[in-house]
């Protein structure tokens, strides 16, 4: 195993995170480090921490020392959210692509959406005018 990643792992992960993934920070991915969200184990190699996909992230140098110090901790989800924890029991979730961190409320680990959108640029879309929703087949079933 290897600990750098080659060229084409290094272009997807920043291609999928196109930012720091540390929450609210929108440092570009280009100006990022790769950071193995499971240390690499330069001792066993083949024990874990490998130099993947689902394994590596986009950090700018300040929260990669902040995760390596441990006052928070990073753990990848299913579609590459991260899900991040701080030593002082702060709870977020960072998703690729859109530079947006979702809190999560108590400890429902489903992440809460805002509903008013932010100055950061994301748009939310009102849903469409009553003149506007699909018209429904009357002789369709129910199911």
């Amino acid at each position: 195993m290897i600990y750098r990643p080659d060229t084409l792992t290094t272009a997807a992960v920043r291609l999928r995170d196109r930012h720091c993934r540390f929450p609210d920070c929108h440092r570009p991915a280009n100006r990022c480090q790769l950071d193995h969200i499971t240390p690499f184990d330069h001792a066993n190699p083949l024990g874990g921490g490998w130099t993947t996909i689902n394994n590596l992230q986009c950090l700018c140098e300040f929260h990669h020392t902040v995760k390596t110090a441990g006052y928070w901790t990073a753990v990848m989800l299913p579609g590459g959210a991260i899900l991040w924890r701080s030593t002082s029991k702060t709870t977020r979730i960072t998703l690729p692509t859109n530079g947006t961190a979702v809190p999560i409320i108590g400890n429902d680990l489903r992440p809460h959406i805002p509903t008013k959108p932010r100055r950061s640029g994301i748009i939310a879309y009102p849903d469409p005018p009553d003149n506007e929703q699909p018209e429904t087949d009357d002789t369709a079933p129910p199911f």
